[in-house]
Parts: structure tokens; C-alpha cells; sequence
């Protein structure tokens, strides 16, 4: 029996001209989802045992504190066929693999706090290095 998949409802933040047509995997079966031009994930790689499962992934961008430590991961996230399908920012503090995921209002209000701390150490760092 051919598989049906319903397609997630368009949100603002991806549109037709913004996604294209991909394959991927459920339970053995190739199937066509809209994917957004963001989304680096190889759909056909992985085999869903659950269309919920499908998830789309931006590329993860990080801050590096030394040549290891990696915090404060962002990139853009989506389940499309969740009970929350639209994208959001997914966050990752401290890079242990829990994340927050933010909403647009959300996700700008947090650049916005992260631009004032990032004022903050710079004024620190400048005091540390006698600048004014």
C-alpha cells in the first residue's frame, strides 16, 4: 500500500520560492517533502520510522572559547509534521545537547540581549587592555 504524507501548511518564514522538493525516507518507502532552502539535512540518509520524526536543520553556527569549548550554538530548526511545525531558532547554551527553541519575537529579543552583553566585554575587555 503507496504511502500518503500531508504536507505541512507554508508558515511566513518559509514560502514556495524559499523551499524546493526533496526526497526522503519513511519506513522504506521514498517519499517528496517540501524542504526549505535552509536545511542542510540529507533526508534520503536516514530511514523515519515516524513522518513526525522528520526534522530540518539549519547550519550550526557557534561561538569558540579557546581552541574546544564550543557555547551558545544557534541555527535554524523545524518539525514539520509536530505539533508545533513552524521554524524557530533552536539554542544551545552550553553544548550539551539540550536546546531552547525560539519563536521570531523570541529569537530577536534574545540578539538583542545578546548584542548588550556583547557591549558588556567589550567595555571589560577594553578596561582590562587600558583602552578607553
Amino acid at each position: 500500500m503507496p504511502l500518503t504524507v500531508p504536507q505541512p501548511a507554508l508558515t511566513q518564514a518559509v514560502t514556495p520560492a524559499e523551499s524546493r522538493i526533496v526526497t526522503a525516507s519513511l519506513r522504506g518507502a521514498r517519499i517528496p517533502i517540501e524542504c526549505p532552502t535552509w536545511c542542510t539535512i540529507s533526508h534520503a540518509a536516514v530511514d523515519l520510522a515516524h513522518i513526525e520524526d522528520l526534522e530540518h536543520e539549519g547550519t550550526p553556527v557557534s561561538i569558540r572559547i579557546g581552541c574546544e569549548e564550543r557555547v551558545m550554538q544557534v541555527s535554524l530548526n523545524q518539525w514539520p509534521f509536530s505539533r508545533q511545525p513552524e521554524p524557530h531558532l533552536a539554542v544551545e547554551a552550553t553544548y550539551d545537547s539540550e536546546t531552547e527553541a525560539l519563536p521570531p519575537a523570541a529569537a530577536l529579543a534574545f540578539a538583542d540581549q545578546l548584542a548588550a552583553h556583547a557591549d558588556t566585554i567589550r567595555r571589560l575587555a577594553a578596561t582590562l587592555g587600558g583602552a578607553a
